[in-house]
């Protein structure tokens, strides 16, 4: 027999045993073995985390908060107030499921989504703090600023009337003011702490 025919077989033969345990190691059945663009086909399918970042002592690390979700009658006016008064801007406005309004606004990695139902119940009267923290559930908004007197005067300057000013709580070791949106929500601005304060 030809030693170069026979080397060429053996080779041959060998080449195709080894593929055949590749694919039999990645699916027992080769035909319903799906590829890899379409196993990432689906739009809604979430990023995996590296292997060694799943198995982690801590289940919620990288807890970081997405957006607050305010709901509203009136999603317009309140795109404005927050663009107008505190300086947010609109990402992003869709339609949800039922004819939902979606508004997505961002200010300072901030994110806040405004969310216009077809139907909603009447606001009840807001109550001022402290009587306000009487009701459950999340009472207010609050943001640092740099500069509580220079954000105080803009917001005077955009006649946002103030519950109260410059006022030093010994609790939170600091000043704050606080006024409300077109809604009614409670919202508060907190000087930042300098170090030698903290």
């Amino acid at each position: 027999m030809n030693t170069t025919f026979l080397r060429q077989a053996i080779y041959s033969a060998v080449t195709a045993m080894i593929l055949g345990l590749a694919m039999g190691c990645n699916s027992s059945s080769p035909q319903s073995s799906p590829s890899p663009t379409m196993t990432n086909a689906n739009p809604t399918t979430q990023p995996q985390l590296p292997a060694k970042q799943q198995v982690s002592g801590n289940p919620l690390q990288g807890f970081t908060l997405a957006n607050i979700a305010i709901s509203t009658p009136n999603q317009e006016r309140m795109i404005n107030w927050y663009t107008e008064v505190l300086g947010f801007r609109l990402v992003e406005k869709s339609e949800g499921a039922g004819g939902i309004k979606l508004a997505m606004i961002e200010k300072d990695g901030i994110q806040i989504d405004l969310i216009q139902p077809l139907k909603i119940q009447p606001l009840a009267k807001p109550q001022d703090p402290p009587m306000h923290l009487e009701t459950p559930g999340i009472r207010n908004l609050v943001f640092w600023v740099d500069d509580l007197k220079a954000a105080e005067a803009s917001l005077k300057a955009k006649k946002v009337p103030l519950l109260f000013e410059s006022f030093y709580v010994e609790g939170i070791r600091t000043t704050i003011s606080a006024f409300r949106d077109p809604d009614g929500n409670l919202v508060a601005l907190w000087q930042k702490r300098t170090a030698n304060k903290q």
